[in-house]
């Protein structure tokens, strides 16, 4: 009976085993059909997003783009005649990132398989990574421009006549792309990260990662632009308090010399009662502060979308944060950045909002 007992036990214990193996086998297949499932809903959310994004930024820059290029600039010596040049620089930006979201939205709606997950079309696949993160540094590196610019327009034009030329604007506009372009075109050389066909992500993104260091830069990068922005429009809120305060004091000591003298000189009753004289704003000052009030707005822009995206993940002390709701917000938040900016041009500029009213007027809308 011994022996009898012995195998019976041992066949119990095999079966027990054998259970739990099998049991840890389901859980293991059903916590991956779950993960993908998830991921699927995620990238169908996203392909979604970058639907909508297509249609709002190329809608935007074509718009922006139109009415710069259709609006007769001459005889308008003012700001945005100067500016002209970077709002065509975040309009042809916002036309590229919608192209590159379209992409997007169609490999993560369609899934696997799909043409750009092949092999043969890995180049393509490349490149279009490649769009999608060079534009997002383009684009702050076109705010730093913008304020750079008007930096050099208001602080500093007055000791150096070379930052109101023509080239001066040339090389800041020239700056983004030149500088993002060659340090984005890195991992096309395998330095930094690799781009390809991310299956988790069922898009054109980054597969590897070959130094950390490179892949976080984006965040520091950020950091950096909005110290730069900061810098310089807290000058010209300076320089233009103190400005306006001279002014006020010019004005009220010129007045009080005007009263002196009239109360010197008016021993007759009849004479007529001196008028201060008053500026009238002219066309020209309603169009620059036009201007002025979408720079503005196009600072507040970057201060909104690319400032969360940086400061969540880095108080959440993690970027799986990122895929809770708040996370989500953050990242819609910085998806928008790009696509908005000619929105803000045409919309918040007088002259550009005016004349694509007038265009629309006259085809019958």
């Amino acid at each position: 009976m011994e022996p009898f007992s012995e195998n019976f036990n041992s066949d119990r214990n095999f079966t027990s085993r054998g259970n739990f193996t099998i049991s840890w086998l389901n859980d293991t297949i059903l916590a991956e059909l779950k993960k993908a499932a998830e991921n699927r809903l995620n990238n169908l959310i996203a392909g979604y997003t970058y639907i909508v994004l297509t249609v709002f930024g190329c809608s935007g820059a074509v718009l922006c783009l139109l009415a710069i290029f259709t609006l007769n600039f001459r005889g308008r010596q003012n700001i945005l005649t100067s500016v002209r040049p970077i709002f065509v620089s975040f309009c042809i930006s916002s036309l590229i990132y919608s192209i590159v979201c379209a992409f997007q939205a169609y490999s993560c709606l369609v899934g696997l398989p799909n043409f750009l997950a092949l092999p043969a079309y890995d180049p393509l696949c490349q490149i279009i990574a490649f769009g999608y993160y060079m534009i997002f540094f383009v684009d702050v590196l076109q705010h730093v421009t913008l304020a750079l610019h008007r930096f050099f327009a208001i602080v500093v034009a007055n000791r150096f006549v070379w930052v109101r030329t023509r080239a001066c604007t040339a090389v800041l506009v020239a700056m983004p792309w030149v500088f993002v372009i060659i340090y984005m075109g890195l991992p096309f050389f395998h330095v930094g990260v690799d781009f390809g066909y991310n299956f988790t992500l069922d898009r054109c993104y980054i597969i590897k990662v070959h130094s950390w260091a490179y892949a976080q830069f984006r965040k520091v990068f950020i950091a950096i632009a909005f110290v730069c922005i900061a810098i310089c429009y807290s000058s010209i809120a300076i320089k233009v308090g103190v400005t306006r305060r001279r002014a006020i004091g010019a004005v009220e000591m010129s007045t009080k010399r005007t009263d002196a003298l009239s109360a010197v000189n008016n021993h007759s009753h009849s004479a007529e009662p001196t008028q201060k004289p008053t500026h009238k704003p002219t066309a020209q000052d309603n169009r620059g502060a036009g201007v002025t009030k979408t720079v503005i707005a196009l600072c507040l822009l970057f201060v909104v979308t690319f400032l969360p995206w940086v400061i969540y993940p880095l108080v959440a002390k993690t970027d799986i944060a990122l895929n809770t709701p708040p996370g989500l917000t953050v990242v819609t938040l910085f998806l928008l950045a790009c696509p908005s900016s000619p929105w803000l041009i045409v919309l918040l500029t007088p002259a550009l909002r005016n004349h694509i009213q007038r265009q629309f007027n006259r085809i019958g809308f």
